[in-house]
């Protein structure tokens, strides 16, 4: 890109070569999250508070062909600091999913993690509370990752301590309203397998999710780790990642292959003892069998039924029966308050 002035955002061609017909206007600040409308249309989320001659706080939507869009603005703001866009994921209705640092969005309390429409309105209806060991919001701000399943699902994966007040350090599970998804629990108490401050994540077809996290203690040099959870939040497979001197390699972007691949990418010389510098390739594990797990939380007049998996739901008063076959249910469910249903059971 010598010969072409681009700053801070710019788009390749299938070889690597610059599109010189893509000329985006000029990020002020870094850029730190991209995502790719259906329409053609880019989304790019960073630190820059101007993009191009607009004042654009965080997120900018930009042409095809590089243009700023006048109608789309939402701000994210925290304080007199500089709020940072870190994650962005658009749903399949078109809502943007956002995390980063900030604590508003249009002027509106979100820390965070928040969901915009498509003109750049803030979404009421989602409002994760995100809490936060301020102490590391200098080396992991708050929601670095986010990814979206094909049931609609989300992980959210960053530096924090508790969402909605529910006790998760680092990763959950959302249903796509932005509830908390009590079914996926990776150990939230702080133990030795509990996840370490999570850069990127990559999610499999059987609900598995590969996350890169920065390895909490360990050995001098050692900075981040893979790590592979079951849709149940159990880790079974940990590879670290290391580096030379001083500086903290990190495991800072992941993405999956269609022949079955993994790709990492971040700042880091060794990959589970051997030479590899910043980028690495996997061989996906291979699927596992995971039951069904069903969990039951409380809801405004009532509860709602999770369950990762196929299968029907049945109900019942007690134990022993009989039991109800709650015809046409998918996950979640939610179920008034009702004596004669207090028991919930999965079936084939």
């Amino acid at each position: 890109m010598a010969e072409f002035e681009r700053r801070n955002f710019a788009r390749l061609l299938g070889d690597g070569t610059l599109d010189e017909g893509f000329v985006a206007a000029a990020a002020e600040a870094s850029v730190e999250a991209i995502a790719l409308l259906p329409d053609g249309r880019v989304l790019v989320g960073g630190a820059f508070r101007q993009f191009g001659n607009l004042r654009r706080f965080g997120l900018v939507r930009l042409s095809s062909e590089g243009e700023p869009d006048p109608g789309f603005e939402p701000r994210f703001e925290i304080g007199l600091d500089r709020a940072l866009v870190l994650a962005l994921k658009v749903q399949p209705d078109g809502r943007v999913v956002v995390g980063g640092y900030f604590d508003s969005v249009n002027g509106q309390a979100r820390r965070s993690l928040a969901r915009v429409f498509e003109d750049g309105g803030l979404d009421p209806d989602f409002a994760m509370g995100v809490d936060v060991d301020s102490a590391k919001l200098a080396a992991a701000p708050v929601v670095r990752a986010i990814g979206l399943r094909a049931d609609g699902r989300l992980f959210v994966g960053g530096g924090f301590r508790a969402l909605d007040g529910r006790a998760r350090l680092n990763l959950a599970r959302l249903y796509g309203d932005g509830c908390l998804d009590a079914s996926f629990d990776p150990v939230a108490g702080g133990g030795p397998t509990s996840p370490g401050r999570v850069a990127a994540v990559a999610l499999l077809e059987d609900g598995r999710v590969i996350v890169a996290e920065q390895a909490a203690g360990g050995s001098a040099g050692t900075a981040g780790q893979l790590t592979v959870w079951t849709p149940q939040g159990d880790r079974t497979t940990s590879v670290p990642f290391e580096g030379d001197g001083g500086a903290e390699p990190l495991v800072t972007a992941l993405a999956t292959t269609d022949d079955g691949a993994l790709l990492a990418g971040g700042s880091f010389q060794w990959v589970n003892g051997q030479p590899r510098w910043g980028l690495a390739r996997f061989r996906l594990p291979p699927a596992g069998a995971f039951p069904n797990r069903l969990a039951i939380t409380e809801r405004p007049g009532g509860v709602r039924v999770h369950w990762d998996g196929p299968g029907r739901l049945f109900e019942a008063e007690t134990l022993a029966g009989p039991w109800n076959e709650v015809e046409g249910a998918f996950s979640p469910l939610d179920r008034p308050v009702d004596p004669g249903a207090r028991f919930y059971r999965l079936a084939e």
